[in-house]
């Protein structure tokens, strides 16, 4: 997705060049160790055209000595930086605010802002220091000793909106997704129908109460931008199709951050404890087109459905409203649940504009229940606090 208005957070001009740092602490992982998240030949193909295109660039950049454009950007200092005081001094500056980037979950007794302690709250995350191998004292749904989930990302290269944010709505869903008893209350439509249909079935024995909520389920997430909310549901068992728009690095970078995840949980018993993580998939998808390449990047054969869709921060752009329901309405299950998670950001769109939404999904034959909404900090210091007020839609078929 894309934000387009340049008063949503401070960001350098859109035909401005940025050049990367030539030795970043933490490179891009070549693409061809990227494969396994790649859904198709014909994407991976794309994605290596993007590679070429990107390094012809940095090329032109280098050549024109275009290193003190980024030196321009890389150390602000105003009021609208975004940057974290605990990390600013330290931080790894590869573009613009550090390439990959840790966020842990609230965890057990934390505030409703996430990323472990509450100290960093800003969209930028802790600075990455490497793998970091999964604690051999994980439960049986995922969780760490505190029961909070870490999760690496990559924030894109790519100006094309603001999806290299960590945007509030991203933060809460992925704190929903991490703890297993707020996840299964925000589940609650898609487990009471299961076990309802079923009551002999896996989904009402001991074993599945045990398990986190979202283990084996298949997850969608639209316009992920970074996929925090993802890349916490591949760590609780999901398999997950993560999307944004058709932009190669966008792309790239989400499946990098896969990749990353893996690294992480590759210890002894990994493989078992996260069964599906192998099978999901990184993949384009720009709303009011076709949905095929996502239905078959979680089946080849696109016959199978999502049980979850999820979106953060989307619903600003108002003119794409349908198009968002066309592609919740081709692939949810029949008894999923799509949970749309977001901000009114009036500098863009106003309230009486965004939540027509609500009628608009009614129209298409979902039922709509408006969720209590919770305030976050904003993403940036420079935002205003409704920016970070989070509300939550929950859409079931009728």
């Amino acid at each position: 997705h894309s934000k387009e208005s340049s008063t949503l957070c401070a960001r350098p001009p859109s035909s401005v060049a940025i050049a990367m740092p030539k030795s970043p602490a933490h490179p891009p992982l070549p693409l061809s160790e990227l494969r396994t998240w790649i859904p198709s030949d014909k994407i991976y193909r794309w994605l290596e055209e993007g590679d070429k295109k990107a390094a012809a660039f940095q090329e032109e950049l280098d050549d024109a000595g275009a290193g003190a454009i980024s030196d321009l950007f890389a150390g602000g200092g105003d009021d609208e930086d975004s940057s974290d005081a605990s990390t600013s001094s330290e931080a790894d500056y590869e573009g613009l605010d550090g390439r990959v980037l840790v966020w842990n979950s609230a965890g057990a007794g934390g505030g409703e802002d996430g990323d472990g302690d509450g100290d960093d709250v800003d969209g930028k995350g802790e600075k990455y220091r490497g793998v970091q191998l999964q604690d051999d004292d994980v439960t049986e749904d995922g969780s760490g000793s505190d029961g909070s989930v870490r999760v690496v990302y990559v924030k894109s290269d790519s100006w094309e909106g603001y999806g290299e944010m960590l945007w509030a709505s991203a933060r809460h869903l992925a704190n929903l997704f991490a703890d297993p008893h707020k996840c299964r209350e925000l589940l609650s439509p898609l487990w009471n129908h299961r076990q309802s249909s079923s009551s002999s079935s896996e989904g009402g024995s001991p074993h599945a109460q045990r398990q986190h909520p979202l283990s084996g389920l298949r997850v969608l997430e639209l316009g992920a931008g970074c996929g925090v909310p993802s890349l916490v549901a591949l760590k609780r068992g999901a398999r997950v199709v993560c999307t944004d728009l058709d932009d190669a690095n966008r792309i790239r970078s989400i499946a990098e951050s896969m990749e990353l995840n893996r690294r992480e949980i590759s210890t002894k018993g990994g493989e078992k404890r996260y069964p599906e993580f192998g099978r999901s998939r990184a993949c384009p998808f720009r709303w009011g087109e076709s949905s095929a390449a996502v239905a078959q990047a979680l089946d080849p054969k696109g016959m199978e459905k999502f049980d979850v869709i999820c979106a953060a921060d989307c619903l600003f752009m108002t003119h794409l409203h349908y198009d968002i329901l066309r592609g919740i309405d081709e692939l949810l299950a029949q008894d999923g649940v799509a949970i749309i998670a977001f901000a009114i950001h009036e500098a863009y769109s106003k309230d009486e504009e965004v939540w027509p939404f609500v009628d608009k999904a009614k129209e298409k034959g979902f039922d709509v229940e408006v969720m209590e909404g919770v305030q976050l900090t904003p993403p940036t210091k420079g935002m205003e606090a409704k920016q970070g007020l989070i509300h939550k839609l929950r859409m079931t078929r009728s």
